[in-house]
């Protein structure tokens, strides 16, 4: 029999403030000419218990991103989560592992890892659900990028057999390209002896979105797609005072517009309330999103169904000073046939 799942985007709506105050996690982030390091040569995390973030991309199929982390005690668990960030729809797909390797640990059956264990070690894996058919979770608010919309796994937990260095990999199992954020620990306001300028200078690096190396804003590439100009959406005009969102909803597979496809949106910032709505495409798969719009407003988090598809979920990111009106194509993929 079928399993029948149903999916939920949580939203923080009533009374709640979007926009957290500094994040709770001492963070470092990925330069753009620097790699978080591979077995061989990991890059450290400071402290097992501390509250930390990595944040950071895998580049290539390949890649695979290394962290070294020591316990001075045997512990009973050693908290993790991987967060992906809501970038556009180009990271829907994208869900990364996680292993940690080291003494003590037992060997995974053949083919779980994409690399040989070090002679002696073991490890413990954990892989996102890949076969859910539906949208992952989007959480637009959370502890390590404030009111960055962001797909999150449930906080997990390894244990840790005895006194050790253990090293912490990252990797995607089929090959995708993106961004993540490893949070590790649970220690709160833990920042160690991180001079304050440094500490500063990471948090604007993590919030700017820049290390992701992706426009958010730009459309995914179809390749069904046709070239010409027939095909692209029109130019906005917007006589009045309001932001205007337009866009077609199309078949990724096909690129033919998808015409009656459901869209929910909230417009998220720091007020305490936000402009919501739902929408429907037209014949032509078009779509309008109007909504008052404040500086303090930072993205537009959409949700997409239609009959036959798999529910997607997309994030507009408005600029600091939005114009009257913006395109946001969008995409969505066949349900698997049972």
């Amino acid at each position: 029999m079928k399993r029948k799942i149903m999916f939920t985007i949580i939203l923080l709506m009533a009374g709640s403030n979007l926009l957290l105050t500094q994040a709770k996690n001492d963070p470092y982030v990925e330069a753009e000419n620097q790699d978080w390091g591979d077995l061989s040569n990991p890059a450290a995390i400071w402290s097992s218990d501390a509250a930390i973030v990595h944040a950071g991309r895998l580049q290539s199929a390949s890649d695979v991103d290394a962290f070294t982390v020591s316990f001075a005690d045997p512990k009973a668990e050693f908290a993790f989560e991987i967060y992906v960030p809501v970038c556009g729809q180009h990271f829907a797909d994208f869900r990364p592992s996680v292993a940690l390797i080291g003494p003590g640990l037992q060997t995974p059956p053949a083919g779980t890892l994409p690399f040989d264990l070090p002679q002696g070690m073991g490890a413990r894996v954990f892989a996102d659900d890949r076969s859910l058919n539906g949208a992952r979770i989007a959480v637009p608010a959370n502890n390590v990028t404030g009111d960055n919309p962001v797909y999150a796994t449930n906080s997990q937990k390894f244990s840790v057999p005895q006194a050790a260095s253990y090293t912490l990999t990252v990797w995607e199992p089929d090959g995708r390209i993106g961004a993540y954020m490893l949070s590790t620990g649970e220690g709160g306001d833990t920042f160690g002896s991180r001079p304050q300028a440094e500490r500063d200078a990471s948090f604007n690096d993590l919030f700017s979105g820049a290390w992701m190396g992706q426009d958010c804003n730009a459309p995914l590439t179809l390749a069904g797609c046709a070239t010409d100009s027939s095909s692209a959406s029109p130019a906005v005009k917007n006589p009045s005072d309001s932001f205007v969102l337009t866009g077609i909803v199309r078949d990724v597979a096909t690129c033919q517009p998808i015409s009656t496809a459901k869209l929910s949106y909230f417009v998220l910032g720091s007020y305490t309330t936000f402009p919501n709505g739902k929408v429907t495409t037209d014949d032509a798969g078009s779509y309008q999103i109007e909504s008052a719009m404040f500086d303090s407003y930072k993205h537009i988090l959409v949700t997409i169904t239609a009959p036959g598809y798999q529910m997607a979920v997309a994030d507009y990111a408005l600029g600091t000073h939005p114009g009257s009106a913006a395109t946001f194509d969008l995409a969505l993929q066949s349900k698997p046939k049972p």
